[in-house]
């Protein structure tokens, strides 16, 4: 958790700290009907958020994140990135152990294609693939490999693809959706395969996430 202001005479309000920053979301989508029962659908999600005036960083609950059953499906919820930071601890045996820690950052990117599909009656089908990842704008000298760079975001992007069944209530939509990390920007980032390559640490094996979820992710 980051503090709302920085410096010795932070702005207050009530003689409460107040934090200054300015938040963008940008939402595009689109939904081609093949007919009534074959549909693509594409979300592009950007997001970015800038502390101001005596604030250093924006309050954390104003940050952004990805992962969970409406955002990167082959992750839990806020345990993607930032950038390539790889937050992982590696035990005397060599084997690395993910820190159960929320990851927010500045700036997102996220996109997801759905293809969704009539099985038989109320029970549909959806094949699907989400990319993205937050970035910190600032370097993070607890978080390295957190800063967005132009140079090195495009080989930061988390990949999932994967498949889900919905059965149609009417009222509510009940979701099961199955993802696979396909390509972790911590693993499989620049930090992750030297310590693969260099000191032979071993990491998890990469398995399917599921999700859970009332309607559809967008």
């Amino acid at each position: 958790f980051s503090p709302p202001a920085a410096g010795e005479d932070p702005f207050t309000l009530l003689n409460l700290p107040f934090s200054n920053y300015t938040r963008l979301d940008l939402d595009f989508r689109s939904y081609y009907d093949f007919n009534s029962s074959n549909t693509l659908v594409g979300r592009l999600a950007l997001g970015v958020a800038v502390p101001y005036w005596n604030s250093e960083v924006v309050p954390f609950v104003k940050q952004f994140y990805v992962g969970g059953a409406n955002s990167i499906r082959a992750y839990p919820i806020r345990k993607v990135g930032p950038g390539a930071y790889l937050s992982y601890v590696v035990n005397e045996d060599g084997f690395a152990q993910p820190v159960l820690e929320d990851q927010t950052g500045d700036l997102k990117i996220e996109w997801n294609t759905e293809y969704r599909f009539e099985i038989i009656g109320a029970l549909k089908g959806a094949l699907f693939c989400d990319i993205g990842n937050v970035w910190t704008l600032q370097e993070d000298s607890f978080r390295p490999g957190s800063q967005f760079k132009f140079n090195e975001f495009l080989g930061e992007f988390a990949i999932g693809p994967g498949a889900g069944i919905r059965l149609d209530l009417s009222y509510f939509i009940l979701r099961l959706d199955g993802a696979y990390p396909l390509r972790d920007p911590a693993i499989d980032g620049p930090l992750g395969k030297a310590l693969r390559e260099n000191e032979g640490v071993i990491f998890p094996d990469k398995v399917v996430n599921w999700n859970f979820a009332i309607g559809y992710p967008f």
